[in-house]
């Protein structure tokens, strides 16, 4: 008796649960993709990868150096999920997202003051999944949303675990998978912040913390504190990148994963379909489709010859960084989230000579180099009044002191 047939065969006795879907085969000509596959709209998804599996044909990353595994695409519950989608739209995106594998869910006590955490938590309360099937993760915002208190407010141990708290009250969850710090304040110790989030894992509000629009510096000297007082280290970062945003990640990423373990997830305003909650954390990244227009206008022979979108595009070539863990996105509706889904299904396309084509377009490789000793911190040679400064003529090389 195959797997199969011993689950069709206690079906009838109890009913399926997540675990038990995974093991039953989908008949070849069912419906594909649609979370309701009656509707005819989904027909045109039908040579497409994924369906109504539940782990389909979804990848998986250890998150860094931890023994997390994370799907290479995420969900993000945004600014746009809170306030743009009506519940049943939502519903049927976290639901059909699940059911393709897509089993993280990252949000944010900020955005929509809050109601994005109300209804990720309504939805999954709803659908009774099983705790250790799904991942969810929350930014606490310490300069504005409901942790924000006026100007007393900081990152400080009080407000970490008070925010927390109420993150998960909202969220109906007794702890989330990771909790994120978004962004540094500077005027909080930060052996005060690895000590706080210590005592959050330790109190089982949270499995994991990580950081957001954190510098490598800092991130290296949490890291450095929390192994000097046998605290819990920082386990990933979450980041902007992209094809026009690539220094952070691309120079000093891959060493922080190497040699401390921290994992990169990672957001751009295409796959997170310019969302509005990327104004609570870049402002200037909601343009960039304005500032490069030129740049993706030469760039779309490319993505004819590829059959895909900049969407697409950008997924495939972000996860072809061997130090990205995984990507979020923000669909709006069933059909952008299996246009971004099968963005996998470029991968093994995009070649050698694919990405050399799109370097030469972008020509913006970031480079490191060493500093002579003769350059000052800018990389610049001093002058001695014999001649004008000397200067790199490349405007993306950066200079780092090793």
């Amino acid at each position: 008796m195959n797997r199969e047939d011993s689950v069709r065969r206690h079906s009838s006795t109890r009913e399926l649960g997540p675990s038990d879907l995974a093991l039953m085969s989908i008949e070849q000509h069912s419906p594909a993709y649609s979370a309701t596959p009656s509707t005819p709209r989904y027909e045109m998804f039908s040579n497409c990868t994924f369906g109504p599996s539940i782990y389909g044909q979804m990848k998986y990353k250890n998150l860094g150096k931890s023994g997390l595994k994370v799907p290479l695409i995420a969900m993000g519950a945004w600014n746009a999920f809170g306030g743009r989608l009506s519940e049943h739209v939502a519903e049927e995106l976290i639901t059909t997202a699940y059911e393709n594998g897509v089993n993280y869910f990252d949000t944010g006590d900020a955005f929509v003051n809050g109601r994005c955490e109300v209804l990720l938590g309504s939805i999954i309360k709803k659908r009774g999944w099983l705790r250790n099937t799904f991942i969810i993760s929350t930014k606490l915002f310490w300069n504005t949303g409901p942790s924000y208190t006026g100007p007393n407010s900081s990152l400080s141990r009080k407000m970490l675990i008070e925010s927390l708290e109420s993150s998960l009250r909202r969220l109906q969850l007794r702890y989330v998978d990771i909790v994120i710090i978004n962004k540094l304040d500077n005027m909080c110790p930060m052996e005060e912040i690895v000590r706080a989030m210590a005592y959050i894992i330790d109190r089982g509000l949270a499995l994991y913390w990580g950081t957001s629009r954190w510098s490598p510096t800092h991130i290296m000297e949490a890291f450095s504190i929390a192994r000097q007082f046998n605290c819990p280290p920082p386990t990933c970062e979450q980041m902007e990148y992209h094809m026009f945003n690539r220094d952070k990640m691309e120079i000093y990423m891959p060493e922080l994963h190497h040699k401390l373990g921290i994992g990169s997830m990672i957001w751009s305003p295409f796959s997170m379909n310019s969302d509005d909650g990327i104004g609570l954390i870049s402002r200037t990244s909601l343009k960039v489709e304005q500032k490069f227009s030129s740049k993706i206008t030469e760039l779309n022979p490319i993505f004819s010859k590829l059959s895909c979108d900049i969407s697409q595009f950008t997924i495939a070539w972000i996860l072809k960084n061997e130090n990205v863990d995984c990507v979020f996105i923000s669909p709006r509706n069933l059909d952008q989230l299996y246009l971004l889904l099968n963005s996998l299904k470029l991968l093994p396309k995009l070649n050698s000579a694919s990405l050399d084509e799109v370097e030469r377009i972008l020509d913006n490789r970031p480079s490191v180099r060493k500093a002579n000793p003769g350059q000052n911190s800018r990389g610049d040679v001093p002058n001695n009044g014999s001649g004008p400064e000397a200067i790199s003529s490349k405007p993306r090389e950066m200079t780092i002191h090793l």
